[in-house]
């Protein structure tokens, strides 16, 4: 029972991520379509000297490119259950001869 509870929580959580991967990829798409520009500037510092700039990227690509990890994701991570192919060999047991019973002491 614990392992079915395992599998189906398991197989939620991929199903629940790569619908909703689709549905960023989605939006991504549409925003392309309908051309939506971002008009942003992200600057940062790395160590002293060293600057980091990102400029206006389209989200549209932003979410296309999220969707597609998420869905990657949701493909490729591990699941916490491992099958093994248990073999049991069962065999009724052949009595070959029949039990000695001594009739001592009936009269």
């Amino acid at each position: 029972m614990e392992a079915l509870i395992a599998i189906i929580s398991v197989l939620l959580i991929k199903l629940t991520a790569m619908i909703a991967g689709y549905k960023i990829v989605c939006l991504g798409h549409d925003s392309l379509v309908r051309g939506l520009k971002g008009e942003f500037v992200f600057t940062g510092t790395v160590g002293k000297e060293r600057g980091l700039m990102l400029k206006g990227a389209s989200p549209g690509l932003l979410f296309v490119l999220l969707g597609s990890l998420l869905i990657a994701w949701a493909m490729y991570v591990d699941k916490p259950i491992s099958w093994e192919k248990i073999t049991t060999e069962f065999s009724t047991p052949v009595i070959s001869s029949k039990p000695d019973i001594s009739e001592k002491g009936a009269k």
